[in-house]
């Protein structure tokens, strides 16, 4: 039989026109099938953020270890919202930290009724010790990544991008910089618990550290010894740097040039 609207030659037995979809028989047109609704993709940036946000999820996480160990293979740029959060923390706790510290020292030594107005005289601003703070954090974080890059390098003889160097590095600070943050609001409660929490998150980042040098590593070394070394001179050079900015942003700072 032929399609009496198209008058394409059908099956006898066929309800539907091949041709146009006009029903024959009696039978009305089959419903077009449904269009899927095209879904918006996440823009490159937002991607990237909810792949940050990921890793930081799993540091809270029984596989924090795991989740090091994978960013030391991560080549993405994950790493720029890492490393931006532990400088950015460092640089704003420790000017809040060390000016509430002063003024509970100076208030010990000569009387509260005296901290506000001996604080008045302290020759340095919140931002000049912002950016002491900035500079210290981002001079001491790109020692331990090259550290790290030239150890794999030289030790292993293994060529690591410095992504993942990056990578590894900003997942294993995460914990200290959160700790940095949470540092802010716990002094103004008590300064030493800030140095208590302080010292905890730092040993959970060596420890972390050690773990995603390891992955940069080949897994049948050992790199114990030069992965110590190398900490124990960024800490040194971090100290020795601190020490000669903060005593450039102090000035002469006399308890008794407040009595």
């Amino acid at each position: 039989m032929f399609c009496p609207k198209c008058g394409k030659e059908i099956a006898d037995t066929a309800a539907f026109c091949p041709g146009c979809g006009n029903p024959v028989n009696g039978q009305a047109a089959p419903a077009s099938a449904p269009v899927a609704t095209a879904v918006a993709k996440p823009s490159a940036f937002m991607q990237l953020l909810n792949s940050f946000l990921a890793i930081l999820k799993g540091l809270f996480t029984p596989n924090v270890v795991k989740v090091v160990g994978e960013q030391a293979k991560n080549t993405g740029l994950e790493w720029v919202f890492g490393i931006a959060l532990s400088v950015l923390s460092f640089a704003f706790a420790l000017p809040v930290n060390m000016l509430e510290g002063l003024r509970q020292l100076i208030a010990d030594a000569v009387g509260a009724k005296y901290a506000s107005e001996a604080m008045k005289h302290i020759d340095f601003p919140f931002f000049g010790m912002f950016g002491s703070s900035l500079l210290v954090a981002i001079l001491t974080l790109g020692a331990l990544v090259a550290g790290l890059w030239l150890l794999t390098k030289l030790v292993a003889k293994k060529q690591v991008p410095w992504t993942c160097v990056l990578n590894m590095v900003a997942t294993a600070t995460l914990p200290l910089s959160l700790c940095y943050i949470a540092n802010m609001l716990l002094g103004l409660i008590w300064v030493p618990l800030c140095i208590v929490v302080s010292v905890v998150a730092l040993f959970m980042t060596m420890i972390l550290l050690y773990a995603g040098f390891q992955k940069l590593e080949k897994p049948e070394s050992s790199p114990f010894y030069p992965y110590t070394a190398l900490v124990a001179v960024v800490v040194i050079v971090a100290l020795l740097m601190s020490y000669l900015l903060y005593k450039g942003a102090l000035g002469d700072l006399s308890i008794n040039s407040f009595l």
